[in-house]
C-alpha cells in the first residue's frame, strides 16, 4: 500500500504486504521487504533496506539496513552497494562511518563531527551527513544487536 502524497523515486522495490503511510519519501534504489510499515512523513535514504516485517517511525539513512521495530540499523547494505558498482574504498568508508555512528561510544553530535572530519570529502558520506542533519523524524541512534557491518 502506498498512501497519499508519497514520493517514490526511481528503482525502488516495495514487496507485497508492505505499507507506506502518507507523505513518505523513498529515495532511489531502496528495498522495502515484505510486511514492512513506514510511518507517515518518514524518509528512506538511497540504497537503504528494510528487512522483512520491520516497522519504522524514524528516518532510515542512506546505504543502511534497518531491521525490527523503529528501524534499528544493523549495518550497511553491502550486497546492494556492490551490485551497483560502489568502489571497495567507498564500502570501507561507509563501514567505518556506520561504526562511528552506531557502535562507538560517541553521542550523535560527536559522532557526526568525527565522521565529517575524517570522511567528509567522500560524496556518499556527504549525502549521509546531509540526510541525518535534515531529518525531521530523526534516525535510530541506539546501539544495535547482531551487527553486520
Amino acid at each position: 500500500h502506498v498512501a497519499h502524497d508519497c514520493l517514490v523515486k526511481d528503482n525502488n522495490i516495495v514487496v507485497n504486504g508492505s505499507a507506506l503511510a502518507g507523505h513518505v519519501v523513498l529515495e532511489g534504489n531502496c528495498l522495502i521487504s515484505g510486511l514492512c510499515a513506514v510511518h507517515q512523513f518518514c524518509k528512506v535514504g538511497r540504497f537503504a533496506v528494510m528487512s522483512g516485517g520491520s516497522v519504522t517511525s524514524l528516518d532510515i539513512p542512506p546505504f543502511m539496513i534497518a531491521d525490527g521495530r523503529n528501524g534499528s540499523i544493523r549495518g550497511i547494505n553491502i550486497v546492494g552497494l556492490k551490485r551497483n558498482g560502489f568502489s571497495t574504498s567507498t564500502l570501507r568508508t561507509l563501514r567505518n562511518v556506520y561504526k562511528l555512528l552506531y557502535t562507538s561510544n560517541l553521542n550523535g553530535g560527536n559522532a557526526l563531527a568525527k565522521i565529517e572530519e575524517q570522511y567528509g570529502d567522500v560524496a556518499e558520506v556527504q549525502e549521509l551527513l546531509e540526510f541525518v542533519k535534515t531529518s525531521h523524524r530523526g534516525i535510530n541512534q541506539g546501539r544495535t544487536a547482531g551487527r553486520r557491518a
